[in-house]
């Protein structure tokens, strides 16, 4: 396999491909930084976002990014109304992907400018709230209800409303800029949210 190429083994509950029934291979350029499930989709991000067939294999659709990033993160929202991955970008902002279940068909759909340098991690809680960690420590909590009333700053080149809201909580972790934030946890039962960190320890808010 080339050295830009990226193989990601998807395992799927049932499928009618292969003698075994449980693995394909779906390959795609650029390193896969992360991966969601919808339903019978499977979503990679990489400088793009490709959705895949679980039951297949097979690469259905693309969502094209912003030219010179990649994607480091997703985390998936569903309600009755809507489902959604949003994802953390290497330059700051942070993408909604709008899922249509029924055609398994994916799109752009909003983005916000998030930090000023790059989304290492993002969390969306059952409240939805989007937490997001950066590479300079930061850590930022976003109300989706506020960022659908406001109006959007501009439209992006991709098409898409770009917005440009307040964050309602900002945290430096542990007080250093120099420790990057690599992940989040939610815990439901206690409303708290755990970070981890490049630092040493954690801590949660």
């Amino acid at each position: 396999m080339p050295s830009d190429e990226v193989a990601a083994l998807v395992a799927a509950e049932s499928t009618t491909c292969g003698s075994d029934g449980l693995w394909s291979e779906a390959v795609g350029k650029g390193e896969i930084r992360c991966l969601q499930r919808v339903g019978d989709m499977l979503l990679s991000g990489s400088t793009n976002v490709r959705a895949w067939d679980l039951r297949t294999g097979i690469n259905t659709h693309s969502v094209a990014m912003k030219s010179r990033t990649s994607v480091k993160d997703m985390a998936a929202q569903q309600t009755e109304e809507r489902t959604s991955v949003w994802c953390a970008h290497s330059d700051g902002r942070v993408s909604e992907i709008v899922v249509d279940i029924a055609s398994s068909e994916p799109r752009l759909d909003r983005q916000f400018a998030a930090h000023r340098s790059t989304v290492s991690t993002i969390l969306v809680t059952p409240s939805l709230e989007i937490w997001t960690g950066s590479s300079h420590g930061t850590i930022r909590c976003w109300s989706i209800d506020e960022i659908a009333s406001a109006p959007a700053a501009r439209t992006t080149k991709l098409g898409c409303p770009f917005y440009e809201p307040a964050p309602t909580v900002e945290l430096e972790w542990q007080g250093s800029r120099g420790s990057d934030v690599r992940c989040l946890l939610s815990v439901d039962s206690e409303g708290t949210v755990w970070s981890g960190s490049s630092g040493k320890g954690g801590t949660h808010v």
